[in-house]
């Protein structure tokens, strides 16, 4: 894996770490969207060079406070090659 998908994966974890799950749903043919108790969504559709993630609806003062440099919302492509 490449150090910016790395990076991108990290700061994913990172803006979910301890969350809970409320539901999980398919929006369409290639997506899933997991929405959690607080209102933070993880979206991740198929693209036609791989994964596109996009998290939102971040606003942990706790995680902007330990990790200034991560964004309340992020996305990255993944690519299959």
């Amino acid at each position: 894996m490449s150090s910016s998908l790395q990076d991108e994966a990290n700061r994913a974890t990172e803006m979910l770490r301890g969350k809970v799950v409320k539901r999980i749903w398919r929006h369409r043919d290639g997506a899933l969207g997991i929405e959690f108790e607080d209102g933070a969504r993880l979206f991740a559709d198929v693209t036609q060079t791989g994964l596109e993630l996009s998290v939102t609806g971040v606003n942990d003062e706790s995680v902007r406070k330990s990790s200034p440099n991560i964004r309340t919302s992020c996305t990255a492509e993944v690519s299959n090659r």
